[in-house]
């Protein structure tokens, strides 16, 4: 119940006295702030129906690393903040650089 920013999986857990199950709950804000919600355990337990935890969390924004990026074409090897995107730019640059690198030590 509450802020969608929490997740639960699976949806259905047993469990006995002898044998346990498990599951996971995951909290991946979307916006900043303290978010709350509440996690429900229905049971079959006529005394105790049903078990309601408390969930928190804050959504905090994460400046990313700074990257110096080297490169073999002359540039200037400057250093930048690249965007969720970027990474994947860098990733393929780095690839590239190690293709040419193969390349010539053959």
């Amino acid at each position: 119940l509450g802020a969608g920013e929490f997740s639960v999986f699976p949806d259905d857990v047993y469990a006995s006295r002898d044998l346990g199950d498990g599951l996971t709950v995951t909290f991946a804000p979307t916006v900043e702030g303290v978010q709350e919600s509440s996690l429900i355990l229905n049971t079959s337990d006529p005394t105790d129906p049903a078990y309601e935890i408390p969930l928190v969390g804050e959504g905090v924004v994460i400046e990313p690393a700074m990257v110096t990026i080297p490169s073999e074409v002359g540039t200037c090897g400057c250093t930048s903040r690249p965007t969720q995107a970027g990474w994947l730019a860098v990733l393929a640059a780095g690839a590239v650089a190690a293709g040419r690198r193969r390349r010539r030590e053959s």
